[in-house]
């Protein structure tokens, strides 16, 4: 490879590294050697299988490449064997001369750091889709927040349950205020979520319903819920001190 090859190949922003088709490297750039943690000179005319010996197959996609002709692009790939534990974007090529294959190269970057950015926002985002408040004693508060699609109903539905059932309480205020769209599957999971909350002996209070959604409430069918509803946190909550 000429100089100029050479530059250019250490000023790209992702890690490249080429083989032949004895799995032989014959190109690494500086980005490549560091994501890697090798030597360049150490590496080059060496078979990838003698420098990562230990390295599973799932994560052998230039060899893969090499072996089938056919080329890969895995969005975040979890690199986690021996001393690397990192997430890697991977797009694998196929190497050609005069239209004849001559080895296979891939491009790779470390999308670690937003991988684990990805993960704590959906932290974050269940946090929010399933918050349980205690408000006093045997009394809670679950906001039902729109984030709840986004992580998924079984979510609401599984953590949920175990939430109210830790902190023991015997009446929960179910506040749909947030809500401004009610589909077939959101009143299907309220549906659920009281029903099995009612099974372990809570009384369900529902507060928030919006003028647009009353009337897909009622058309859903799900009129059969055990439970008594109020215009606001407030006036359930006037409602529970006075039952006391």
């Amino acid at each position: 490879m000429s100089k100029l090859q050479d530059h250019i190949m250490n000023h790209l922003s992702c890690g490249i590294l080429a083989i032949d088709l004895d799995f032989r490297v014959i190109q690494i750039n500086k980005i490549g050697e560091r994501i890697l943690k090798v030597n360049r000179n150490e590496i080059l005319g060496e078979s990838v299988y003698d420098i990562f010996p230990l390295a599973p197959e799932e994560v052998r996609h230039v060899e893969r490449t090499v072996q089938t002709g056919e080329e890969y692009f895995i969005e975040a790939m979890p690199y986690q064997w021996g001393k690397f534990n990192m997430y890697l974007t991977v797009q694998t090529k196929v190497l050609r001369d005069s239209n004849k294959m001559y080895g296979a190269m891939v491009e790779f970057r470390d999308m670690t750091h937003v991988y684990k950015k990805q993960e704590e926002l959906i932290e974050r985002m269940e946090d929010m889709a399933v918050n349980v408040i205690p408000l006093m004693d045997q009394l809670g508060l679950l906001p039902i927040q729109p984030v709840v699609e986004e992580v998924g109903f079984h979510y609401l539905l599984d953590i949920g349950l175990q939430k109210v059932a830790d902190m023991k309480v015997n009446t929960l205020i179910m506040d749909l205020s947030s809500i401004t769209y009610l589909n077939d599957d959101f009143t299907e999971m309220i549906a659920k979520l009281c029903g099995s909350l009612n099974l372990l002996g809570v009384d369900i209070m529902i507060t928030g319903v919006r003028p647009e959604t009353a009337l897909r409430w009622v058309s859903s069918g799900t009129d059969y819920i055990k439970t008594t509803y109020h215009p606001h946190v407030q006036a359930a909550l006037s409602t529970y001190k006075n039952s006391r």
